[in-house]
């Protein structure tokens, strides 16, 4: 459900008359990969958290087919994407999926690590209130 989400609203970012041929996200060789439904799970662990929003990013590009527009600036025909872009629906999807990427951990191991993080995300943003 998230993969087809994504793929709907890429299509919508592109120039009228261009399909998506493709989704491709980064692994952490810096190798492009295939998003689809099967490496959705995957592409979600390589999602970084937004310091100030706290939601998950993932970077998209975009591989479209169709014919280009004459004023696309970089003329890749590939808008990235962010996930946080894609709205409430989307970031719902998936944090669904990293639910359930993440179902096998035990919290008494995380809990601890996530408890550091939020500590020293605190100590950085220096805010009074917190």
């Amino acid at each position: 459900k998230a993969h087809a989400e994504v793929l709907r609203r890429a299509g919508l970012a592109l120039p009228m008359g261009q399909e998506v041929a493709r989704l491709l996200y980064t692994d952490d060789d810096d190798d492009p990969c295939t998003l689809n439904p099967s490496t959705f799970g995957d592409a979600l662990g390589f999602a970084c958290p937004d310091t100030f929003t706290g939601l998950y990013k993932l970077e998209v590009v975009v591989e479209s087919e169709g014919p280009s527009e004459e004023h696309d600036a970089s003329g890749s025909g590939r808008p990235e994407v962010a996930l946080d872009e894609l709205g409430p629906d989307l970031c719902t999807a998936a944090l669904q999926e990293l639910n359930r990427f993440g179902a096998d951990l035990d919290p008494r191991k995380l809990v601890p690590r996530l408890a550091s993080a939020a500590l020293r995300i605190i100590q950085e943003v220096e805010l009074p209130m917190l």
